[in-house]
């Protein structure tokens, strides 16, 4: 019995592939690197990726500034750029 011919990646899906690929050169690489990811319906729904460095650089610098931007993609089809600042007594 044979199955079904697979159908050709989308653009995105490739993307997806080569940045996974990549990821997972980096964690070779890299033995104290973490990566994790997450996807449903073959839709990348979380990443997160961390090296040794980050994460000695994190350890010896716990503030955190976060800085997330978009562009057009919110309900208003306006840029818009947040900007979040911790410290590690969590006082922002």
């Amino acid at each position: 019995m044979e199955g079904k011919p697979q159908q050709p990646l989308t653009k995105e899906e490739e993307d997806l592939e080569d940045l996974i690929d990549e990821l997972e050169t980096l964690k070779r690489e890299d033995s104290g690197a973490q990566f994790v990811a997450g996807e449903e319906n073959g839709v990348l729904q979380y990443l997160f990726f961390c090296t040794s460095a980050m994460r000695d650089a994190y350890e010896k610098y716990p503030e955190v500034l976060l800085i997330v931007s978009t562009y057009k993609t919110n309900k208003c089809n306006m840029p818009l750029t947040v900007f979040v600042w911790t410290q590690m007594d969590m006082v922002a």
